[in-house]
Parts: C-alpha cells; structure tokens; sequence
C-alpha cells in the first residue's frame, strides 16, 4: 500500500481510499469490505504518488510524476488540466489558503512546487533557493518550532475542564504523538501536556495517537500540539479531533501531599485550587485537590396526611383524599380460591398450614396471601397415607414437625420451606376431634383426647393413651368438662411462657397445667371464672383472656378477682387424693404432721374415702412448721387425705408436707 486516505464527504457516509504501489485502486466503507476502483489518470506510472483531500470541496486529489487527477465520489476520476512537467511526489492541501500544494522531489538542484486551488488546473512556483528535492510537504493554521507543530486555534477552558486530543499518525521511522497545551493571559503558555507514549517504526498504516489532559489553574485556553521525534522521512497527521467535558463543581475538597518525598510547606498558605485534580505547590510540599468523603443527605416528605383524619370508605376498593395522600379500602381476607378457609391451622416452616379433609394445603412461604404459586404453595396428601381416612379434625406442631390429627390417630409430617423436603416420618393411632386443643409445651405436644389431656412425648411415643401419668391425675374432670360442652369450639388452649403454664379452656373453667422444672415439678390447677372466655392473646410476658366484653389481665401478684367490677376474695384449695401409705384396708395410725409452706392456712386430714364430708376439724397454720416439733394430729384409718385451705387476699406457695404415721398390723 502506497497511501491510504479517509474522506468523510464521498459517498453516502464516508469512504475509504487505497492505493498501491502495483497500479490498484480500492474504496471501502468501513474499512474491511473493498472494492477495486481504477483511477484512470492518463500517464499513471506505479512508483509512488501522494493524494490530499479537500473537506470543503469533497474533493480528492492524487499527483505523480508529470500527471495530477481528481475524484468527487472515490468512483470516477479526472484528468487534471496544465500540469506542469516534474516528478511530483506529495501533494496537500491548505485550508488557510485554499490550496492543493504538490512538491517535486526529482534528486535535482532545479525541483520546484506546485499549486492548485480546485486540483483541476495547476500552476508551477519558484523556488528562489536551490534544492535537492522537496522529500516532506506540511500544512497547518500555526507555526512549527523545532519537533512541534501547534495549531493556533484555541478552545476556551474552564480549570479542571479535561481535554481530550486525538490524531492518526503515519510515522515512517520517526516518533509521532499528540499533546494539549494550555494558555492564560495574554495567551500566555502555561504548560504543555503530551498523551500516550511515541508511536514509532517504518508504517505505511495510520495509528491512533492521543491525549487527555484536566485545565491547570489559570487556564483560559488550550490548542493542539503535534510532537514528532527521532529522525527519518516524513510523518504524516491526519483526522485531527479534539473532545471536552465539563468540569465537576465540588463544594467541599481536601488536599493530599503528592511529592515524591517527605517535605516542609511554606510560611504562609498558599491560594488553594478550587478544581478537583488541579495541584498547588506550597515550598517542598504538593497539594492536589481531592473531594471530600462526604455526603450530605436531606429528607422531604413525600407524602403527608392532613391536619384532621378524613371519614374511611367502609366498602372494599372505595378511597378518599387526605392530603397528599390517596387510602384506598383493602380486604383483610385471604382471597387466594385454593386457600380452604378451615378452622384446624397451624404455622411452622413459614408458610401456613390447614386442614381440609384428606388435604392439608400450605401457603407460599412467607406470602399468607398465595396459596397457588408452584414449587412453593400446594397441599399434603393425608388421605392417602396411613390412618388417612378419616378427615383431618386438628393440626399442631411438635419439635418443628407438623401433626395432623383426626378423630382416631395422627400422623407427623418433616416439613420445610421447600416443599421438596417434604416427608411423612411417624402415623400412630393416637386421634384428637379437638381442634384448639393442641399447643407445644417444653419441647412436647399438648392436646385433648376424648380420654382427658395428654402429651405427644408420652401418649404419641406409645401409642396408647392410657400409658404414663400425665394429665391423668385429672381425667374425671376433664371428661365431666367435655361432656359439659355444647361443640368443640368453645375448647381453646394455649401455653403461656411466662409462668410455665399449660392452659385448656372449657368456657367458664380452665384446667392448667404449671411447670415449675422437669417432669416431677408438674401441678395442675383448676380455674373457675363468672363466664365463658373465647379468646386469648399474650403481649410481651402478659395473658389476656376475652370473655364477651370484658378482658381480663392475669397478674400473679393480684391475689382478688374482679367480677362484674366488684373484688371477689378466693381461698386455695390443695387436695390429696387418698394414701393408703402400706397395706390396703389395714388401719394406721397417723401422729402428726409438718408442712413447708408460705402463707396462712389450715390443715385437716380426711379419713374416709367413701365420704367427702367427714375429715378432721381445720387447724390453723402460719407458715413453715419445721422450725419446731412436729404438730400433733392423731387420726387413724385405711387411708388418708390431705386438705389444706389458703387464706384469700394474700400470696401463698405450698412446697411439702410430711405425714407421721404407725402401722397397727400385728408381728410374731
């Protein structure tokens, strides 16, 4: 390739012409598919020509030796008229004088140039010093001084405006790159910044070169600068572009020491720049201007209700204005059409778990709301799993699993919020009706059976609901309460940490379970209350009960009832069932008695099993008796019970009793 050139005005965008050494001509539009075009200048010799292109006229103009020619569209060329004779080798042309400008380089002492205004007819110059050939011709709007040639138009700066200058440069052997030089008053050069490192070696092809450079302080102006360096033929610039960005105001700017070595600053403070980038050298210290880590927010309201509270739509979907606010009426109610709407619910794994006859759906995890979305909402296939036949009456949860429940046994679920892990691990025949029954209670399972009360722990681990001793110490009662109950709603429950307390509600009566430790420590207690709760809820480490209108607080250190507003007093009522303490219907003689207890109370001794009424006369008491003897009560029958009655109006606890006794069997 002997010369390659851009022309952004031929064509429909811009083309791009090539010639060679061999006689070819060829044209591209974006530099990588070419088509072979012939210039068609009468006496064309294939040794080495130059061409220039005129941006105002769009035209291009390549010369040789004795002949010149022209082209308009890079497709059909035209011989130029009076051509003077000479070995014409490069060819420019001039924007500040209008001119296409070729020199001859023949070797002899007579060359001379040559000058074109439109590259159609030309006129020779003279030369009024002898020559031995023009090798190198160069056009430009400023000066060459030694290795740069800069342009003298400027382009008006602000400080730390950044400049961008870019350049394609043919080297032929010499270093060529680009720089921006910066002028202040007067046009007073500041300083030059030169860009990207020498570009260098023997290339017929056009490389990228460029610069980019922020405004100094002071800066008014900036131009171009074309450096070239080392030493061989020619270099040639062409498509000179020069780019700009607007300098970034910055209130607020902290300056960092930038000098290669530790320094002292002056005597006085220097003026400080005000541009982020730009330096100011303060005796053996530089600063540069950074911007502050700091960023200042402030909040405005976006939007803000009025002054007095507007009157609510009460219909779902109406709305009402209240300032810059729109409310709109939204239902409360989950209106997915696969959410069952069942009363027997449980949450665990977060999603939301209800029973609806041989399926248990679940909702999306953490969405209440979906009871649809694939891979995430769908259902549990109780009915087709062991002791599904009957419809699912309650759900609970025990140790993170999920038990489903119907009228004849259970069976327990692994579930996860992935429904992929989900997995049945147990069914027993164990079954509770009693839907609000069921609560965990110290890493058990609490729930009412139609036998009374029992635990996942003991009766679910047997899988028999007369095994172990929980919760049937109260079996007679808890019967005669369901009994009593018109429906199964009305049977609630719930576990109140709290005071470690087991609650099952039977309208007007609770029977509750109290764990003061392990399973030894457990007591229950039987409330009676005016009338029947409905609801409950726990707030912090506070119960409430709802019964009608009328919400009740339990405070463990009020020691009255209120009922219809007035204080009622209560006494405490602890009952041994009968002892036998020995042989069955054999006569013992019980001596005395101590108890550890705090509190005023009575003490009397039943002595007849088979008659309530017939028990030892109270005998007063104020707390412990161990700091003595013991208290002397002589009685003697088959067995025995223990009453004690706690005064009302005034804590109590109850810890131990002791009971002396002597066996009247005879010995041999």
């Amino acid at each position: 390739v002997a010369e390659i050139i851009w022309c952004s005005g031929l064509g429909a965008a811009g083309l791009w012409v090539v010639f060679s050494t061999s006689g070819a001509s060829k044209i591209s539009t974006d530099g990588i598919t070419w088509t072979d075009q012939d210039p068609g200048v009468t006496g064309y010799a294939a040794t080495g020509y130059s061409t220039a292109y005129d941006l105002v006229q769009n035209r291009l103009v390549v010369v040789d030796s004795n002949v010149a020619g022209f082209t308009d569209d890079g497709i059909n060329w035209t011989d130029s008229t009076t051509v003077p004779a000479g070995t014409w080798t490069r060819v420019v042309w001039s924007p500040s004088a209008g001119l296409f400008v070729a020199s001859e380089n023949s070797g002899g002492p007579n060359d001379s140039f040559m000058t074109s205004p439109d590259g159609v007819t030309w006129t020779e110059r003279t030369v009024t010093a002898a020559s031995e050939g023009w090798g190198t011709i160069a056009s430009g709007s400023g000066t060459i001084s030694n290795e740069q040639s800069e342009n003298t138009a400027r382009l008006a700066v602000t400080p730390g405006q950044q400049i961008t200058a870019q350049v394609f440069a043919q080297t032929n052997g010499l270093g060529a790159n680009v720089g921006i030089t910066w002028h202040g008053i007067a046009d007073a050069l500041l300083q030059t910044d030169l860009g990207d490192s020498p570009i260098t070696g023997v290339s017929t092809a056009y490389r990228r070169v460029s610069a980019t450079a922020i405004a100094p302080d002071g800066a008014l102006t900036c131009s171009v600068v074309l450096n070239v360096s080392g030493t061989g033929d020619a270099v040639f610039f062409d498509n000179v572009t020069i780019s700009h960005t607007d300098p970034v105001t910055i209130s607020l700017l902290l300056f960092k020491a930038t000098q290669a070595a530790a320094g002292f600053s002056d005597s006085f403070e220097p003026t400080w720049p005000t541009v982020v980038g730009n330096t100011v050298v303060d005796n053996e210290v530089t600063w540069e201007g950074v911007p502050a880590n700091r960023v200042q927010w402030q909040a405005f309201p976006i939007l803000v209700s009025g002054a007095s509270e507007p009157t609510f739509p009460a219909i779902v979907g109406g709305e009402v204005a209240d300032n810059t606010i729109s409310w709109r009426a939204a239902t409360r109610r989950v209106e997915d059409p696969n959410c069952p709407n069942t009363a027997a619910v449980a949450i665990t794994a977060s999603k939301i778990f209800a029973g609806d006859k041989d399926i248990i759906p679940f909702s999306a995890t953490v969405n209440p709301l979906d009871w649809t979305t694939r891979d995430d909402a769908g259902y549990i296939p109780f009915g087709l799993n062991t002791y599904g036949s009957e419809p699912v009456s309650a759900l609970g949860i025990y140790r993170s699993n999920l038990v489903a429940f119907n009228s004849k046994a259970f069976q327990m679920w692994q579930v996860d919020e992935d429904p992929a892990n989900f997995a049945i691990l147990d069914a027993v025949p164990v079954g509770s009706p009693y839907y609000k029954s069921s609560s965990p209670v110290s890493n058990d399972l609490v729930f009412l059976t139609a036998e009374g009360i029992r635990s996942m722990g003991i009766a679910g681990a047997s899988t028999n609901l007369q095994a172990g001793f929980f919760g049937k110490q109260i079996d007679p009662l808890v019967k005669a309460a369901i009994a009593g109950m018109g429906d199964v709603d009305g049977i609630i429950s719930l576990f109140f940490p709290g005071a470690g307390q087991y609650w099952l509600i039977f309208g007007t009566e609770a029977f509750v379970l109290t764990i003061n430790g392990g399973k030894a420590d457990m007591s229950w207690s039987r409330y009676v209350f005016p009338s029947a709760i409905t609801d409950w809820t726990i707030n912090d480490t506070d119960l409430y009960l709802r019964s009608g209108d009328k919400i009740w607080h339990f405070d463990d250190s009020v020691t009255i009832d209120d009922s219809g507003g007035a204080n009622v007093t209560f006494e405490g009522n602890i009952w041994w069932p009968y002892l036998d303490f020995g042989a069955l219907g054999v006569t013992k003689n019980m001596i005395g008695f101590d108890i550890v207890a705090d509190g005023t109370f009575t003490v009397s001794i039943g002595y007849n099993q088979k008659d309530d009424t017939q028990f030892t006369t109270p005998y007063s008491i104020v707390g412990d008796t161990l700091t003595g003897d013991i208290i002397p009560m002589p009685v003697s029958a088959p067995s025995f019970q223990l009453r004690l009655v706690f005064a009302g109006n005034e804590a109590w606890e109850w810890s131990a009793t002791a009971l002396h006794l002597q066996d009247f069997r005879s010995t041999s």
